[in-house]
């Protein structure tokens, strides 16, 4: 008929059956192999748990625990090496105020040097010989110099009263005046010799006035226990 191909129905009609059953296979086998693969799914590496934990610690326990496992940033200081003083940061702004003066410990500074008159070092040798027995001696027999003293002159009395006698040797005794005018009274020639005779009447001996004033003293009785 003209060339062209009839196609009979009942052939359409079985094939379509063919067609549909193989379909449903195909899909019935892409859903085994979807079942027998499952899809891949990119994993994330796990991270790395460390098992010593810093939960649970506290600082000071948790740098204890890694200088025990000798951790990489545990520096350990050499107790020989001295600490240099490069090394130590200078003070913030303001804290120089806060930094404590050098005490006056003689441990962190020079004994100071005493320097002494000629006098001073006159009563610094009398020192060096006196006595406590000579000292208790005059003491003894202090009222008795007094009213010698009275006898002779009241007004050398009033002067001699005004110092204090401090050390006594076999051949001096050291009278201490509050200020230098006075131990210029009482180292008068007239003044003095009336105090040194009485002195020699009553002790026995001649005993020299060594005058000198507190001040003086003082300075004289530190350097003394310097040298002690």
């Amino acid at each position: 008929m003209n060339g062209t191909k009839v196609v009979n129905a009942n052939d359409v009609k079985e094939s379509e059956p063919v067609q549909e059953q193989e379909t449903k296979n195909e899909l019935k086998s892409g859903s085994e192999e979807s079942r027998q693969e499952p899809s891949k799914v990119e994993e994330k590496p796990e991270m790395e748990t460390n098992n010593d934990s810093h939960e649970g610690f506290t600082f000071l326990e948790q740098v204890q625990k890694d200088m025990e496992n000798g951790a990489d940033y545990i520096n350990v200081v050499d107790e020989n090496i001295p600490a240099s003083d490069g090394l130590v940061p200078p003070p913030l702004e303001g804290e120089e105020d806060n930094i404590p003066p050098v005490s006056d410990n003689p441990e962190n500074q020079e004994q100071k040097e005493i320097t002494l008159s000629d006098k001073g070092n006159r009563v610094l040798e009398i020192l060096a010989v006196a006595k406590k027995e000579y000292r208790k001696e005059y003491y003894d027999k202090q009222q008795l110099v007094h009213d010698t003293i009275k006898q002779e002159r009241m007004s050398v009395l009033a002067l001699f009263r005004e110092g204090q006698v401090l050390a006594v040797s076999d051949s001096h005794i050291v009278v201490v005046m509050g200020a230098k005018p006075q131990v210029k009274l009482l180292e008068k020639v007239s003044n003095r010799s009336i105090v040194q005779g009485v002195l020699e009447e009553i002790f026995g001996r001649p005993l020299e006035l060594a005058v000198i004033d507190t001040k003086e003293w003082e300075q004289v009785v530190e350097k003394y226990l310097l040298l002690e």
